[in-house]
């Protein structure tokens, strides 16, 4: 009986023991989970099992941001970093500071109306089996000509990175900076997320290219119709600011056959919006062969040949 007792004290300290170790391995499992970043979890190995190196980080697509010619107004770039840890904060001015010294762009902090948004959460957000660590993007924008104005964006900062760089921070600034993911793996624009991850030399020239006019009004005169009756004009036009910062007021002119007819003048029109002008029983003589449109703007534009429009009549 003692022998049997042995056995089963024996057999109660392995259960234990085994246990322990079980309820200590699922405790580490769980850290793990929890704390590595899952990011991270990208391993750069061909096909055929061999270590992949990483001696290029360009797109591998011609897109590279979300809509064409995606930018700020200005280089020179405001941004507000509200309820987030002093080592989020941290890892998001590095982020903008690597920037820097890469590309055209600057980055300054401001107490109001910024340009970028960076907040943080700490709650964890999960998307199918991988962590979310950082959400980004432009909330908004405007098509001005070829270019789409960022007026407004905003950076989610979840999870702090462990990585010597800021990678995290930095792939969600280029969101912010109109970037898409990249499919190639050692571009930080890769949808995870690894420490071995860089800036792609096609994002840099793209950048600094996209800012590297100066950002001006730019008034387009069009959609110009008009109609002849007994020596008098009806004419329907628009005119509409394609260009990058809002016009100062501006006048229009009218000519008939190079012959003044009228002048008037026009308030300031925003970047990405426009006006349309209707006007009645303009006297402009008998049979004119041609009615010109004027926008007058004093100021610096990115384009003045736009800035006149013709209507012709057949007689």
């Amino acid at each position: 009986m003692e022998i049997e007792q042995e056995e089963e004290e024996k057999k109660s300290s392995l259960k234990l023991i085994f246990g322990g170790l079980f309820i200590i391995l699922v405790v580490g499992l769980l850290v793990m989970y929890w704390i590595v970043p899952r990011e991270s979890v990208v391993n750069f190995v061909a096909s055929n099992g061999e270590f992949l190196s990483c001696s290029n980080f360009e797109f591998e697509n011609e897109n590279m941001q979300f809509y064409e010619n995606m930018r700020y107004i200005n280089s020179d770039i405001s941004y507000r970093v509200e309820g987030c840890s002093i080592n989020k904060k941290i890892e998001m001015e590095r982020a903008f500071y690597e920037i820097e010294n890469k590309t055209a762009l600057s980055f300054y902090e401001a107490l109001e109306d910024e340009e970028i948004f960076v907040t943080c959460d700490s709650q964890t957000k999960i998307e199918g089996n991988m962590f979310i660590a950082g959400e980004g993007g432009p909330t908004n924008v405007t098509k001005v000509g070829n270019s789409h104005a960022i007026l407004k964006s905003k950076i989610l900062l979840i999870k702090e990175s462990n990585c010597e760089s800021p990678v995290i921070a930095t792939h969600e600034l280029f969101h912010a900076l109109g970037f898409v993911h990249s499919e190639n793996v050692c571009n930080i624009m890769h949808n995870f997320s690894k420490c071995s991850q860089e800036i792609g030399g096609d994002m840099i020239e793209l950048i600094d290219n996209l800012y590297s006019y100066e950002p001006l009004a730019d008034l387009n005169i069009l959609s110009a119709v008009g109609e002849l009756h007994d020596g008098y004009l009806d004419i329907d036009f628009s005119i509409k600011n394609i260009g990058l910062l809002d016009s100062k007021n501006l006048n229009v002119e009218i000519y008939s056959d190079e012959e003044f007819v009228k002048k008037f003048d026009i308030e300031e029109i925003k970047l990405g919006t426009g006006i349309d002008v209707s006007l009645k029983n303009l006297e402009v003589g008998t049979s004119p062969d041609e009615i010109k449109i004027i926008a007058e703007y004093d100021f610096e534009e990115l384009n003045k040949s736009n800035n006149i429009y013709y209507l012709y009549f057949n007689n």
